[in-house]
């Protein structure tokens, strides 16, 4: 009898899980959001075609650029660049003639990227041995550039500025250079990063709210 009474007991408990497992598969759904992101954007700042040479003319900048013809004529402080428009890289040759000549470098920098674009920062390499690079209008050794200061935004779609470098032999030394060939190499290094707002939201997976 007792034995009995313990075969029912343990079967009326397995009914009673096989009743809750099929109580809690009879109430699942599984709802899915299919969806697809897309990237637009374009991302392109560079220099444009009017990077220019400028003589200094009575402690001023001349009023009209170097032209092919000066250089024919191999006036002091001539200097000539390569480069393609919408290039990251412009090559500039500058020839100068005594200790204190100078001429004026001239970049344009455009932006025709979908986000604006701010100037964080830019380094100037091989100024030394006896070569300077000052900002024209102070002439000082330069700390920022002129008309492109650190923090200075290009907008978006078509944004320009120019930036101005003074090239000069430093007055105060008789040899330039290295002593092979007296030419001494420099880079104008600008960095830009996109000028855009981080947009995020408080920490919340799921709302009631509509």
């Amino acid at each position: 009898m007792k034995k009995s009474k313990k075969n029912r007991a343990i079967i009326v408990l397995i009914v009673l899980l096989l009743a809750l497992a099929i109580g809690y598969a009879a109430f699942q759904t599984v709802l899915t959001v299919n969806g697809t992101a897309t990237g637009d954007f374009k991302w392109n700042v560079h220099f444009t075609e009017n990077t220019k040479f400028y003589e200094v003319v009575n402690g001023a900048k001349a009023s009209a650029a170097i032209t092919d013809d000066d250089r024919a004529k191999v006036v002091l402080g001539t200097a000539s660049t390569t480069g393609q428009s919408h290039s990251q890289d412009v090559t500039a040759t500058v020839t100068l003639k005594y200790p204190g000549d100078a001429v004026i470098l001239e970049t344009e920098i455009e932006n025709l990227s979908t986000q604006p674009a701010k100037l964080t920062g830019y380094t100037i390499e091989g100024a030394e041995n006896g070569l300077v690079i000052l900002d024209p209008n102070t002439s000082a050794i330069v700390k920022g550039t002129v008309g492109s200061n650190t923090g200075d935004v290009l907008n978006a779609n078509g944004g320009k500025c120019k930036a101005q470098f003074l090239v000069k032999w430093n007055a105060d030394e008789a040899t330039f250079g290295d002593s092979t060939n007296h030419k001494q190499t420099f880079k104008i290094k600008f960095t830009y990063s996109q000028d855009t707002e981080e947009k995020s939201l408080e920490t919340r997976t799921h709302s009631d709210n509509q």
